[in-house]
Formats: structure tokens, C-alpha cells, sequence
């Protein structure tokens, strides 16, 4: 009876730390979502630009979806440039795939950001009914003082790219 109890309690602990270490690596278990997931959303952002003195951040970066459903994720720039000025700054969303071109809904335009500033943008990730199951990826890049045409994954120029991996259930 004593070893099935503390069998119970060690299972216990280790499922703890994997959600635990899980989350640390930017995957998302959420099974009743915040109220406003933008601004939880913004919050994760805010918090992981402070943690890894970082420039550019999205959330989430792994997410499970039920097909039929779409995402509303963030990206999140910050402008430390090291010339103290403001800059005028672009994502890019790039697919691994041309067939996910068009799941993905975010401003093109560029945004500019004040000095030590940070700006949030919103993207929509719909993919349609008809996909099938499976994870997808999608490469997130920041620019600087350029194109949103120009932002590729052989010339961004601000913090490092981000992977969105979406998982379609």
C-alpha cells in the first residue's frame, strides 16, 4: 500500500516537471485559454525579450490546433538599436511549404518603433478545413529599415528567426 502511494506521488512529480520544463521551451499546454490571449500573449513576449536579452520574440512557438480553428499569435520587436534612434521595422512570415502561403494574415507594412521601445503585432494563422493532420512550420523574421519583400531568410537583420510549429489535430 505504501510503495502504490509513493508510486502515485513520484509520477505525479515528474508529470509536474515536464509541463513544467515543457513550457520552458515555448511549447503551449493550455487547456482553458486566458480570457485576453493577445495580451497573455504580449506578456510571454515581454518577459522572454527581458530573460534572454533578446530583440525579437513570438508566442507561441509550438501550438496544437483542432482543424477548422485558427490561431491568434504575436511577434513582439524591440527597438535597442545601438544608434538610439527610431527604425522603421517588418515581419516576414515564411511557410516551409507554398501550400501554407495563405493560411497565415499579418500587416506587411512597416511599423516605426521608438528607441528602447516595443511594438506587438498581431498574426492570424488560418489553415483550412481540408489539410490534413500533421505539424507545419513556419519561419517568423524581423527587419530593419527595409521591405517586407526584402525580409528573407538570407538577409533579416534583427534578432533571430522565430519557428511557429503548428500541429493540426
Amino acid at each position: 500500500m505504501k510503495r502504490g502511494i509513493i508510486l502515485i506521488v513520484v509520477i505525479l512529480v515528474i508529470a509536474v516537471l515536464f509541463v513544467w520544463w515543457y513550457n520552458q521551451q515555448g511549447n503551449t499546454i493550455i487547456s482553458n485559454p486566458p480570457e485576453d490571449w493577445e495580451q497573455y500573449a504580449q506578456t510571454r513576449i515581454q518577459e522572454e525579450l527581458i530573460q534572454t536579452q533578446s530583440d525579437f520574440a513570438i508566442f507561441p512557438k509550438n501550438y496544437i490546433l483542432e482543424r477548422g480553428n485558427s490561431l491568434k499569435m504575436s511577434a513582439g520587436i524591440k527597438n535597442d538599436a545601438s544608434d538610439g534612434q527610431a527604425h522603421n521595422f517588418v515581419i516576414n512570415i515564411i511557410p516551409n511549404s507554398v501550400s501554407q502561403q495563405n493560411w497565415v494574415i499579418w500587416d506587411t507594412a512597416d511599423y516605426e518603433i521608438q528607441a528602447n521601445k516595443t511594438r506587438f503585432i498581431t498574426i492570424i494563422v488560418e489553415p483550412p478545413t481540408s489539410v490534413t493532420e500533421g505539424t507545419y512550420t513556419f519561419n517568423i523574421l524581423a527587419c530593419k529599415d527595409m521591405k517586407n519583400s526584402d525580409c528573407t531568410l538570407h538577409n533579416y537583420n534583427w534578432g533571430t528567426p522565430q519557428q511557429l510549429s503548428l500541429t493540426l489535430k
